[in-house]
């Protein structure tokens, strides 16, 4: 669980990076969401209800439209 643990703490922390970079400052309310939603899924209750098919069909999504922008 060692590498489950560093992965999840990374991944904290570039979240905190992003919300904390003042150019971002007009679109933080997406990382604020999912750090939120992270935080509920693995050290939570879940309250949210989130599958781990959720979260893959979102991050697909998302690594989509960052190719997609990427592109361009």
């Amino acid at each position: 669980m060692l590498y489950c643990d560093d992965a999840l703490k990374r991944a904290f922390a570039l979240l905190q990076l992003t919300i904390d970079d003042p150019k971002n400052g007009k679109r933080l309310k997406e990382p604020g969401r999912i750090r939120e939603a992270l935080l509920d899924y693995f050290m939570g209750d879940n309250s949210y209800g989130y599958t781990d098919e959720v979260w893959q069909r979102y991050f697909l999504d998302f690594n989509y439209m960052a190719a997609l922008e990427r592109g361009r």
